[in-house]
Parts: structure tokens; C-alpha cells; sequence
């Protein structure tokens, strides 16, 4: 069954990186574009530099994910040390998507997908922790 599979399982976290990364666009372009006082309010960080220390530390992240993931999907054994490296990436992942969505208080529908995201994340790391394998 493909919901039990290893791709889906990989499929289902790279889905939660896709949706964060359009979270973070959409928020970033809010902030550079609409230089207007009234429409930035909402934003509680003016500074750029914020959005570029998240930027990193999702493109650090993903880039753990794609490795490990690859790895992951490869081999048929995958050893547990490979597993406990991208549920603990995944857990990371998922604080720091918290604490994004805690920071940034624009828009009333970010935090529904910002929910999604996490409960992805959430759900990935369960389904990871379940495998038996070496």
C-alpha cells in the first residue's frame, strides 16, 4: 500500500518544506514590497535580517532532509542512525517553523497552513519512528 511506503512517507515531509517555503516567500514579499506604514504593521520585524537567518536555516535543513532522504529512499535497510538523523532534522524543522509562525504575526490564514505544516511534519516523524528496520 502506498500510504506505508517509504516514498510517501518522504513525499509527505517534502510536501511540508514545499508549503513553508511558500509561507516564507509570501511573507518576505509582503515585507519587501509593501513599504507602506499601514500595511506593514502587522509584521513585528521590519529588519531583513530576520527573514534571511530562517532563510538559511531552511535551506540547512532541507538540504539534511534531501541527503538523508535520498539515503533513505535508496537502500533497501535502511540502518536506525539514518532514521533518528531525519526525525531529528524533522523535529528541528518543526521548531523553527513554530517559532516562525510565532514571530510573524501577518495574515489571519497563516497560521491555519502554518498548522498544516507542522502537523506534517508531525506526522512524518511518526510514521519515520514506526519502521523496523536494521
Amino acid at each position: 500500500m502506498f500510504i506505508h511506503s517509504k516514498l510517501f512517507n518522504f513525499l509527505l515531509a517534502a510536501l511540508g518544506y514545499a508549503i513553508f517555503a511558500f509561507i516564507y516567500t509570501y511573507n518576505l514579499k509582503a515585507a519587501w514590497y509593501n513599504n507602506i506604514p499601514e500595511e506593514t504593521l502587522y509584521l513585528k520585524v521590519p529588519d531583513m535580517s530576520f527573514y534571511k537567518m530562517y532563510g538559511y536555516l531552511f535551506l540547512i535543513s532541507f538540504m539534511l532532509f534531501l541527503i538523508f532522504g535520498i539515503i533513505y529512499l535508496v537502500k533497501d535497510l535502511v540502518s536506525k542512525f539514518i532514521i533518528y538523523i531525519l526525525i531529528g532534522d524533522l523535529f528541528f524543522s518543526a521548531y523553527y517553523v513554530w517559532h516562525y509562525s510565532t514571530i510573524i504575526k501577518g495574515g489571519g490564514s497563516n497560521g491555519d497552513i502554518m498548522f498544516i505544516t507542522l502537523m506534517l511534519f508531525a506526522i512524518s516523524m511518526c510514521k519515520m519512528a514506526r519502521l523496523k528496520q536494521l
